[in-house]
């Protein structure tokens, strides 16, 4: 052989061929040759060959000339298909990872957390998180609340007093002698 182009076919059996592709030769020698293959090789392919019987052609037999086009073609399609897909899983691995780091803040800012800045000049919402401040927010209110009902009381309890000392003031001022009707009109 020559140094170029070859085709070729790996014989398993004799009635079993297989077309593997064009090859470059690179070195060419009595009992054997170096070559190199003239398109992107898989790792599949690779595990497929085997020492053996090789039977080289110079032209790909008409009988394989579509199949092999049809199979390069869908190779090529298949391995870039796997790249998009491949792509999109790490663009999509880097979406979920920013999204947990964003979740984990939200939670953070929520409910406190090593991720908040402890800067004691921030008021304590962003340093503790909100639901602390709004607990002890609340607590103050139901504080402030509870005062609130006491002194309800207390002025029901003063209302309810004075009305009281008032219904008695009345009694007692009606139990006073009235003055006769003739000194009441030379009053006036």
């Amino acid at each position: 052989m020559q140094i170029g182009t070859a085709r070729w076919f790996v014989r398993t059996c004799r009635r079993n061929s297989r077309y593997r592709g064009p090859f470059q030769i690179t070195q060419d020698q009595s009992d054997r040759s170096v070559l190199q293959p003239t398109w992107r090789v898989r790792r599949e392919d690779l595990a497929t060959w085997k020492p053996g019987q090789w039977r080289w052609r110079g032209l790909i037999p008409s009988a394989y000339t579509d199949r092999f086009d049809d199979q390069a073609v869908a190779f090529a399609k298949a391995d870039e298909a796997l790249g998009d897909r491949r792509a999109a899983v790490a663009i999509q691995d880097r979406l979920i990872a920013e999204a947990q780091r964003q979740l984990q803040l939200r939670v953070a800012e929520l409910v406190g957390g090593e991720g908040l800045p402890q800067d004691e000049a921030l008021t304590p919402e962003f340093r503790e998180g909100l639901i602390k401040p709004i607990e002890e927010t609340e607590e103050r209110r139901n504080g402030v609340l509870l005062e609130i009902a006491e002194l309800r009381q207390q002025v029901r309890a003063t209302r309810d007093a004075v009305e009281r000392l008032q219904a008695e003031n009345l009694a007692l001022t009606q139990r006073l002698p009235q003055p006769a009707a003739e000194a009441v009109s030379s009053r006036e």
